[in-house]
């Protein structure tokens, strides 16, 4: 690890002082600046929510150099998000809050949502540039009364930096070893008077591999890079009437993951269960034996072993992707025009191993003050994401059992708030109705590149299956927070909605499908501070 690394995560671990600490007591309060959080979807501060929420704001972001909210992750008690899938954790990267945790990367399947400025994100939560954000708020424990489905174990709100009204330029710029690179620039300003203001920002993001790749000469294992640009219009005519228009466009270029299989029970020390023939029951011993003995879950005690230099390597060859594409041209689901436009895009155009994604996210952010005490807001969004993803499906430099992988994600949320304030201040409520729309197409196939110079299924293989999921998701919620005392509140908080829900692959196997399905359901939640 460079030097400059572990000066950032030494940043990284006072930022975590800094958010602990401002959840003690008053006295030590006092001596902090104020936190204002957005968690109960109103401002306030971060004492005064019931709720056990870590705060990043925009110095503590950038002083302690965080990348992305994996990093972010490093520093969060209770929140663990790692690269523990093949695809490096750039797509279907899943939080996991205080182990509550289902293994799989489907946006409808998550116990943890992230939002961004409050509207539902269904992708690219960890591509999304930390430059660009004001402040990013970690809500732990259940939250699917205020914010709905995939929020049972907790939510990540990213808050965006609004346009000033001063002209301002922003620059960051990092360089350290083993060829990591950064830069970002953001400039905002007044355009064409004191009600229209603008923000414009890109970025730029690349590390090179760490690894040598002994199956290709001069290739490297782990490189990852990413672009982005985007712009915002922040529209004020008066004190009461605000409106927030945002558009982003990213593309990330992964190369192979640095991944390398270990076996044996040296290796796997603590497993639960052996297997008999390790892996080459996968495709009549395609793929190398690894091995009577083998465990099979990746559970370690002890010393771990690092693999070898000599050993790691993979068969990323462009020979072994046109091998391997020529079959897959032959499959008939190809040649009938069944696959959407944009993943047979994917499989003629992504031609390198590694990870090839690019998104768009559009959104609206809406606020109008009837008075004091009352508020509408309204927020829209929608994004778009596809990715296409080849990779050597066993990680060794022997034969090549390829992969490829592709995805098309789209979402579309709208919401509306009324927010208001009674009885001194002493009641605050809120009363809303959402709804989520959210679409995901897949394939995935596996095999041996040479058998796909012929159209032909081979035993162990699976073959190309377009897999469509869906929901929409409709629901209305209220909230109501009394304080009783200067001490002691009380909060309601309840949400009903209905969930129309498709998955293709639950129904595989069955004699009577179960998806598409409707499910409603009631979600309260009441809670007493004192």
């Amino acid at each position: 690890m460079s030097d400059t690394r572990i000066n950032l995560f030494a940043k990284a671990f006072m930022g975590v002082l800094i958010a602990t600490c401002v959840a003690m007591p008053d006295a030590a309060a006092q001596n902090l600046e104020e936190v204002v959080v957005t968690a109960r979807k109103r401002e306030e501060s971060l004492l005064d929510a019931p709720l056990a929420i870590t705060a990043f704001n925009e110095v503590e972001l950038r002083n302690a150099g965080f990348k992305d909210i994996v990093e972010i992750s490093k520093a969060t008690p209770g929140l663990f998000i790692e690269k523990f899938n093949s695809l490096g954790a750039r797509v279907q990267t899943t939080p996991r809050f205080r182990g509550i945790f289902f293994s799989s990367g489907n946006p409808l399947l998550q116990t943890a949502t992230v939002f961004l400025d409050g509207i539902y994100m269904s992708g690219g939560i960890s591509t999304l540039g930390i430059g660009e954000l004001e402040r990013v708020e970690i809500i732990k424990g259940p939250q699917s009364a205020l914010f709905g489905r995939n929020t049972f174990a907790g939510a990540i709100n990213y808050v965006t930096k609004k346009p000033s009204d001063q002209l301002r330029v922003e620059a960051d710029v990092l360089a350290a070893t083993r060829d990591e690179y950064r830069f970002a620039i953001g400039i905002d300003g007044p355009l064409g008077g004191d009600a229209l203001s603008f923000r414009l920002g890109g970025m730029y993001d690349s590390v090179g591999g760490h690894y040598d790749n002994i199956a290709v000469p001069g290739a490297k294992l782990g490189d990852e890079s990413q672009w982005s640009v985007n712009g915002s219009l922040l529209f004020e005519p008066n004190n009461k009437f605000s409106l927030n228009v945002r558009a982003s466009y990213r593309e990330v270029d992964d190369g192979a993951p640095a991944t390398a299989f270990k076996y044996g029970i040296a290796d796997h020390n603590f497993g639960g269960f052996l297997l008999q023939n390790g892996l080459a029951n996968m495709s009549n011993s395609v793929i190398p034996a690894p091995r009577d003995g083998t465990r099979g879950e990746s559970v370690y005690r002890g010393t771990i072993r690092m693999p070898d230099a000599s050993t790691i390597g993979q068969n990323s060859s462009f020979a072994n992707i046109e091998a391997y594409r020529n079959g897959f041209r032959a499959n008939p689901m190809y040649t009938s025009q069944a696959l959407p436009g944009r993943l047979k895009y994917n499989i003629n155009n992504v031609d390198e191993f590694g990870l090839k994604l690019d998104s768009t996210r559009f959104s609206a952010h809406a606020k109008y003050d009837f008075n004091e005490s009352v508020s509408l807001q309204l927020l829209a969004g929608h994004y778009e994401e596809a990715w296409g993803f080849w990779a050597d499906y066993d990680f060794t430099a022997d034969n090549s059992y390829t992969a490829f992988y592709s995805s098309e994600i789209k979402d579309t949320s709208f919401e509306a708030r009324l927010l208001g304030r009674a009885l001194d201040g002493r009641l605050s409520w809120i009363f809303g109705a959402s709804q989520v729309d959210t679409k995901l197409k897949s394939i995935g196939e596996a095999g041996v590149a040479s058998f796909y110079l012929f159209p032909v299924f081979f035993p162990g293989g699976f073959s190309t299956e377009l897999f469509e999921s869906g929901a929409r998701t409709s629901g209305i919620f209220a909230s109501a927070d009394y304080q009783l005392t200067e001490r002691f509140s009380a909060t309601l908080e309840g949400r009903y909605q209905e969930d129309e829900i498709r998955d293709d692959a639950v129904n595989k196997g069955l004699s009577t499908p179960i998806s598409p399905a409707t499910l409603d359901s009631f979600v309260p939640r009441a809670t007493l501070r004192f």
